[in-house]
């Protein structure tokens, strides 16, 4: 208002306690040498008010200040409240922030002293008033707003708490000036798309013929119809998947010690799939037993993930029917080879391979199990079986055209960890532009740059541009940065003897733990640990077997050396494993 932008016309009052007291006089530092440097109300009550119209829509007040009469007179506001709006029909009251409550602003305590406030969060209006509701003697006051006009050129942001987690956006306009008229930008992350593909309750020889609500609230709802038994998926943006293809396990018989079957085999890859390409997905189904018979049990489905056109993207085999087992073993199991199982205990035939269905000769066994290419056969009937099997999609891509930011993220306490990264151009397809003279185009500081900003973090920010990679690899083309990352648990545990030595196992934990990730997850029993799974999700195992003693006679000074087995696990939060470290 001091500055003179603000009008003497911009300026307005509910009432004025005379010519010498008009709105206009209501600007903080207003000099005049017949006049009052002051607005004065023409009545003592909370019904006053003093009012800026600032013209342009939506203007920025970060900041107000107030002042008495600035005179002899001792009048001054000693609090007000402060009301705002778009429109001289509706104004808002200022509230205390994160509260439905009207703030009190304190004013002044003489009719001389400058009072400031600053507004946090900042009124965002045309209109702001001045609203006594507590005075000294009379309602007079000077007034003075600090901003900036946000106009057709400022850029406005806000922060979204709690943010927008969705498909589509909307930006719908209720007030404008002169013209509707806007560009806009969303700031966020990539977040993980994860679609687990089910037998959607189906079992038997027979394949689902309906969704229902099975997918509801999953990110691959409405994406995905059933023809025939097989359910096709419609790629919902372009990028690299990761898939996880589980296959049935067998049935067993009512006589089998062991209660389960033949081993589905898991099989895992990435695949690069483009936004509405149609993927047919097979899961398949639980071997079950035999009605006439109910000693033997059928094997269990393959789980078969295909393009449109056949060409199969990642296979997993079903395991075997059991019709009485002690114990598991490994030739049940589904191969993850190319070449199946011929079975275990007798000669029963051989394994499909190349894609075909498997055969067997004797005439008390179970069919072959089905291929990609064609059904399992045995002396003379093709049979297909099949029951529960699951298939895993992730995705953990992102591009960003050159010029342009974009922030990566994790949830669930995993971190990032980036697996591939360039700045360049390999195609000519991703963020397309008419400046391209290469599609061989790699920074060579791509991936270490980004795995540095972002390994072992929530989220981070990543930005295309040549001076983030050590500067341009390739002038005169429009580049993009492509990445692929995972998010992983940083979770180690390590378990020990706990000092335990001889023949006798530990009795207690002790501070053996403290301090390390599986810290109060471990307790003992009769020697064993019982360790109970923080976290759902692929665990990597390493066990180590002791070595063995030597005798005061020998020249080397160790024993045989214990076997040291590698292999990735499934476990189920809150599940309790049992751990036998020995000496």
């Amino acid at each position: 208002m001091q500055s003179g932008e603000i009008s003497d016309g911009q300026l307005s009052a509910s009432s004025e306690r005379d010519s010498n007291h008009s709105a206009a006089q209501g600007r903080l530092y207003f000099v005049h040498p017949n006049k009052a440097e002051s607005w004065a109300a023409a009545s003592n009550d909370t019904d006053q008010w003093l009012q800026a119209d600032l013209v342009v829509l939506h203007t920025k007040v970060i900041r107000v200040a107030t002042q008495g009469s600035n005179g002899h007179q001792r009048e001054w506001v000693t609090k007000y409240n402060l009301q705002y709006g778009n429109n001289t029909g509706r104004f808002y009251n200022y509230t205390v922030p994160g509260q439905n409550i009207t703030k009190v602003f304190h004013g002044n305590t003489d009719q001389n002293t400058i009072v400031y406030h600053d507004l946090n969060p900042p009124i965002t209006a045309r209109y702001i008033r001045f609203k006594p509701i507590e005075w000294q003697n009379w309602i007079s006051m000077g007034v003075e707003l600090y901003g900036c006009v946000q106009d057709q050129n400022t850029v406005v942001y806000h922060d979204l708490n709690p943010p927008i987690t969705a498909r589509y956006i909307r930006f719908k306009p209720v007030e404008w000036q002169n013209w509707i008229s806007m560009g806009v930008e969303l700031y966020g992350c990539v977040q993980e798309f994860t679609a687990v593909f089910t037998n959607l309750g189906q079992s038997g020889s027979q394949g689902p013929d309906s969704i229902g609500s099975h997918y509801t609230d999953q990110d691959h709802s409405g994406q995905v119809t059933v023809s025939n038994g097989t359910q096709l998926w419609t790629v919902p943006r372009t990028g690299e998947y990761r898939m996880e293809a589980i296959g049935a396990s067998g049935g067993y018989g009512e006589d089998s010690d062991i209660n389960n079957g033949g081993r589905g085999a898991r099989m895992i890859g990435n695949f690069n799939l483009t936004k509405d390409e149609s993927i047919f997905v097979l899961v398949g189904q639980k071997g079950r037993r035999g009605n006439a018979n109910p000693k033997t049990a059928g094997g269990g489905g393959g789980t078969f993930v295909v393009k449109r056109n056949n060409t199969p993207l990642i296979i997993a085999g079903g395991g075997g029917g059991v019709r009485n087992m002690s114990e598991q073993h490994p030739g049940c199991d589904a191969s993850i080879n190319t070449t199946g199982n011929a079975g275990y205990n007798s000669t029963l035939g051989t394994g499909g391979s190349s894609g075909s269905g498997g055969n067997t000769t004797g005439k008390r066994s179970g069919g072959g199990g089905g291929g990609f290419l064609s059904n399992g056969q045995d002396e003379t009937t093709p049979r297909v079986n099949g029951n529960k099997g699951s298939i895993g999609v992730k995705v953990w891509s992102i591009i960003i055209c050159e010029g342009e930011s974009n922030r990566i993220c994790c949830e669930n306490e995993r971190k990032i960890d980036v697996v591939y990264a360039n700045y360049g151009r390999m195609d000519g397809g991703t963020c397309p532009h008419k400046s391209i003279e290469t599609r061989n185009c790699i920074a060579v500081k791509s991936l270490s740059t980004v795995q540095t900003k972002c390994n072992g973090k929530v989220s981070c920010e990543l930005i295309a541009k040549s001076s983030e990679f050590g500067g341009d690899p390739c002038q005169g083309t429009f580049k993009y940065l492509e990445g692929k990352f995972n998010c992983v648990l940083r979770f180690t545990a390590v378990f020990t003897t706990l000092d335990a030595s001889g023949y006798q196992g530990p009795d207690s934990i002790g501070s053996h733990y403290t301090d390390q990730d599986h810290n109060e997850q471990v307790t003992l029993s009769r020697d064993i640990q019982l360790w109970t799974v923080p976290h759902s999700g692929q665990y990597r195992i390493e066990a180590t077997g002791a070595s063995g003693g030597y005798g005061e006679d020998s020249i080397i000074k160790n024993g045989g050396r214990g076997a040291k087995i590698i292999e990735n696990f499934i476990f189920t939060k809150d599940e309790i494993i049992r751990i036998l470290v020995k000496v």
